[in-house]
């Protein structure tokens, strides 16, 4: 058998041999074999493969830009949709202009247009019709608190729910009434704290306070309460900077009275809340649904006093669903999220 050398590379081959295996290349002529032109069917397959892709990324780009640019608004958001809708619209636009047709032996820049536009085009439309989701604003307090003019006492009746937690360490939350200075820091309040130990069972500890000052718990010789128990806390300001914090259990037929002075409160609004704790290392402990009854103020329902509705949100995570008022206006109901928002 006789040799050849190919003529495109070079490679010693067989006088039989057709193909070159190392180059692929006619041994004799050095031409490479014509490709076949891809079907129509090919290439649309291909192109709407494509487009699908593209739609999908655009989509998902306006999802992670809702969620990421959330804090800083719908203005914002919108804004990074267009400009990056354009952007990806120009550049496909450019690309269009190195090539009038679609094939396989030219560049690819129609494809490239077909991703570009079909990202593009979802991003700009769906950015633009949606919203970036509210931020919570912080907050450590469950309720009503009144903002219908100064006012000079406050009760409230509630039943003690079961207060949990499965968390290391201290968790704990409170249940209060009060009077808090429209324009100071001042609040004079009292109420029960529910608290747990590394996921133990709660103990349930009544308390006052005329913030700053620090908070001062009620003896349990005096106050014992429980889980069930039917608790009614008022505040009344006496005048003349004196205030007088009452909580009575009605299930045990036990109730505390204190007087306090508390100076620079000046008006004041009326509080009716669970609260979160404050304290570094403790989280906020779970607890049943509570209802609130008899919300009164100055003798009338809480709600003649335009009050504003609060629930708590940790690190943007909503813990508490505060209802309505009743119809009455002196009753709601505050249930805690198990999974937060």
């Amino acid at each position: 058998m006789g040799w050849i050398v190919c003529a495109r590379c070079g490679a010693d081959l067989g006088e039989t041999t057709a193909c070159c295996p190392r180059c692929g290349a006619d041994p004799r002529s050095g031409g490479l074999p014509e490709r076949p032109e891809p079907s129509s069917v090919h290439r649309w397959g291909l192109g709407l493969l494509c487009l699908a892709g593209a739609v999908v990324a655009g989509l998902v780009f306006v999802s992670t830009a809702r969620e990421t640019l959330a804090p800083a608004g719908d203005g914002v958001f919108h804004g990074i949709c267009v400009i990056v809708s354009l952007i990806a619209l120009l550049v496909g636009a450019l690309a269009g202009a190195k090539s009038a047709g679609w094939s396989p032996r030219q560049d690819r820049n129609p494809l490239v247009r077909v991703c570009l536009w079909g990202f593009a085009v979802p991003a700009l439309v769906v950015g633009l019709a949606v919203s970036t989701p509210a931020v919570l604003q912080q907050s450590s307090w469950a309720g009503y608190v009144t903002d219908g003019g100064p006012v000079k006492s406050v009760t409230a009746t509630w039943v003690e729910p079961t207060v949990r937690s499965k968390a290391i360490g201290w968790s704990d939350v409170a249940f209060w009434v009060g009077l808090q200075g429209r324009d100071t820091d001042t609040v004079e309040q009292i109420g029960v704290l529910g608290e747990c130990m590394d996921g133990g069972e709660a103990d349930y500890r009544p308390w006052y306070e005329t913030y700053p000052k620090p908070i001062v718990p009620i003896d349990e010789d005096r106050l014992l309460i429980g889980p069930g128990d039917r608790i009614t806390a008022t505040v009344t300001a006496l005048g003349h900077d004196r205030y007088r914090m009452v909580l009575v259990d009605a299930t045990t037929h036990r109730s505390f009275a204190i007087t306090r002075t508390a100076t620079g409160v000046g008006d004041a609004d009326a509080a009716i809340l669970i609260e979160a704790p404050h304290r570094a290392g403790t989280t906020m402990a779970s607890f049943d649904p509570i209802r609130f009854t008899s919300c009164r103020v100055d003798g009338d329902p809480v709600g003649d006093f335009d009050p504003w509705v609060s629930d708590i949100v940790i690190g943007g995570d909503q813990k508490t669903d505060t209802s309505r008022l009743n119809d009455a206006g002196d009753g709601f109901s505050v249930t805690c999220r198990r999974g937060g928002r």
